[in-house]
């Protein structure tokens, strides 16, 4: 009963709103954002005869009940699942602008390469398509707030299916897909941080598709895509390691190296196993 709940919205968002100022009040200091739900645009995680709708009202009223608990924290919103830039209209539409301090997406690209285009398809299954495609709408309201990029990644099962979303990649294209994927951020100013989602494989059945998204396997051995994630801090920290200009090519001097580097004000950071809502507000 109780998980069945969490998957819609509140009667009334001043309740949610109430318990996320509580929330805010409590780890003041120590919780540098809060994100608003999970995913509003999938069915799965946001079930309301109007999503859009009931989305919006849920963070105009939560980001004024944070910013009162604790100014100084950084209140996200959107976390859309792909880079749904209709859904972002909407909700613009619906008067969400200046209700949060950063727009978030969850831009994964499925079994493709965040490079490729996805020519005839929709832009927010595309990586390279469908950020713009966001941030171009925030644009078209007037607005320049930062864009997170709070989930994205690639699953190592073995999966195969004639569904793309529900495939996985071998190790070494999902090194080179990170890889890939932190070049292209660099390229975007607007975007402000990016989250890599997992840190560490939940599952240790090769066949969970979800379970193994991590960095490093279940056993915690490093896959090659943990090499190449501290190699992506390097570069994205280094003032001789940007991209060129307007090439969506990743650089070909780029070779991760095997030492993280901290860096600012982009900020690239694998999720912790424990689940993908771990960034999220609470969603009950």
């Amino acid at each position: 009963m109780v998980a069945r709940c969490r998957r819609y919205p509140p009667r009334n968002p001043a309740d949610y709103a109430a318990a996320l100022k509580l929330l805010a009040a409590r780890y003041k200091g120590r919780v540098a954002a809060w994100e608003i739900w999970n995913e509003p645009n999938h069915e799965e995680y946001w079930k309301a005869p109007d999503p859009a709708a009931a989305y919006a009202a849920l963070v105009k009223a939560a980001y004024p009940a944070v910013k009162a608990a604790d100014p100084a924290a950084t209140v996200v919103a959107g976390a859309l699942s792909q880079s749904d830039h209709a859904f972002t209209r909407r909700l613009y539409e619906l008067g969400i602008k200046g209700s949060f301090d950063a727009f978030s997406i969850h831009p994964y690209s499925d079994d493709f390469s965040p490079l490729d285009a996805r020519t005839g398809q929709d832009a927010r299954y595309s990586f390279i398509r469908g950020v713009p495609a966001v941030h171009d709408v925030m644009l078209a309201y007037g607005d320049t707030r930062p864009l997170w990029l709070t989930e994205s990644g690639f699953s190592t099962s073995p999966a195969r299916t004639s569904q793309s979303w529900l495939n996985g990649v071998s190790e070494a294209t999902q090194a080179d897909y990170l890889s890939k994927e932190i070049q292209q951020v660099a390229q975007w100013p607007y975007v402000q941080a990016t989250f890599w989602f997992n840190l560490q494989d939940t599952s240790a059945d090769r066949a969970d598709l979800f379970g193994n998204c991590g960095l490093r396997r279940w056993d915690g051995t490093a896959k090659p895509a943990w090499a190449a994630f501290q190699g992506g801090m390097a570069y994205l920290a280094s003032s001789t390691g940007q991209p060129n200009e307007g090439t969506s090519e990743p650089d070909p001097a780029f070779a991760p190296p095997m030492s993280t580097v901290p860096m600012a004000p982009l900020v690239p950071v694998a999720a912790p196993a424990a689940g993908r809502e771990a960034q999220n507000a609470p969603d009950a």
